[in-house]
């Protein structure tokens, strides 16, 4: 959550998961980081909207991705 908030105080408002484990010194996985995010999500601390700007084959289209967001619920749990 603390590389959400950084990233909105930088005017970041989505982060996919690969951009989470970059933020992070010897994170997890990305698999690992995208299960937490999906947990998030399902808290309502984070909102999560389709990510098809690197979509260039129908098997991209399908395969789902992700843009995480903050939620007001997730920064107010954070504050």
């Amino acid at each position: 959550m603390a590389t959400f908030l950084n990233a909105k105080r930088r005017f970041t408002v989505h982060l996919r998961p690969e951009d989470v484990h970059g933020e992070l010194d010897n994170g997890p996985e990305v698999s690992v980081i995208a299960g937490a995010l999906t947990q998030l999500v399902e808290w309502g601390n984070l909102r999560a909207d389709p990510d098809t700007s690197r979509v260039t084959t129908v098997e991209d289209f399908h395969r789902a991705r992700f843009l995480y967001q903050l939620t007001r619920h997730g920064e107010a749990t954070e504050c």
